[in-house]
């Protein structure tokens, strides 16, 4: 790689991230994914872990989007108050064409899953089954229960790594 092709050096935004970074607050899964009976961290959840600590960092995360070709880009730009910035570019999938909902759906997801990468925050888990398209074979689920079932089920036996493969 040539020096031309690597990134500029960001001095400042780095140093000022590393003590935002310090300062998150943990990420808490307050949202329901009724499909699958899970629970996960939505953007506002993100957005209250991280937001704060930029902020008080001289730190600011912004997210537009373009139309590159026929495809929704996201651009995610964490820029540092001396004007050092990381920006980074994703295209929105959505799981069915033409359908604003299902864009919107996968615009969030991808925002979502953008500002936890730009700042370096990591979810336990996600409800990125309506993004990916798992949310039509949770449609053919029903929906999870909080009853326990009456039944109790034996462990499956712990098989060894050899024994997998």
């Amino acid at each position: 790689m040539s020096t031309t092709d690597q990134p500029p050096l960001t001095p400042k935004l780095t140093a000022a991230l590393i003590e935002a970074q310090r300062q998150m607050l943990p990420l808490k899964k307050t949202a329901d994914n009724d499909y699958f009976g899970s629970k996960y961290a939505d953007l506002a959840g993100v957005n209250d872990a991280c937001d704060k600590a930029l902020w008080d960092n001289s730190l600011v995360c912004f997210q537009t989007t373009e139309i590159a070709g026929d495809r929704l880009v996201l651009i995610t730009t964490l820029r540092h108050v001396s004007g050092e910035e990381l920006v980074s570019r994703y295209p929105v999938l959505p799981t069915k064409d033409r359908d604003p909902q299902a864009l919107g759906a996968a615009l969030t997801y991808a925002r979502r899953y953008q500002k936890l990468a730009i700042t370096g925050m990591a979810p336990e888990d996600d409800d990125g089954n309506t993004a990916s398209g798992r949310a039509q074979e949770a449609e053919r689920k029903p929906p999870a229960t909080s009853r326990k079932s009456s039944r109790q089920l034996a462990p499956a036996p712990r098989r060894s790594f050899a024994q997998e493969y």
